[in-house]
């Protein structure tokens, strides 16, 4: 089972599209800075931005038993 964190999918994501973090910004209609807070931030709840970064990008979270070590 591959495990991907967050911002490591969501820089693939905006690198695969050819998007900067201000392009993001504009197509999520929000601020650049706002937009660098949330990819900062570890925290991802309905308040943030992550829920539609995530939409704009065509990403989802999924949530999966660990493995065994």
């Amino acid at each position: 089972m591959e495990s991907t964190d967050a911002r490591t999918a969501v820089d693939a994501a905006m690198k695969a599209r050819g998007l900067t973090q201000g392009k993001l910004a504009e197509l999520i209609d929000s601020h650049p800075a706002a937009v660098s807070r949330a990819l900062g931030s570890n925290l991802i709840d309905r308040r943030s931005l992550w829920i539609k970064i995530l939409d704009a990008l065509g990403l989802e979270i999924v949530v999966r038993p660990k493995q065994n070590d």
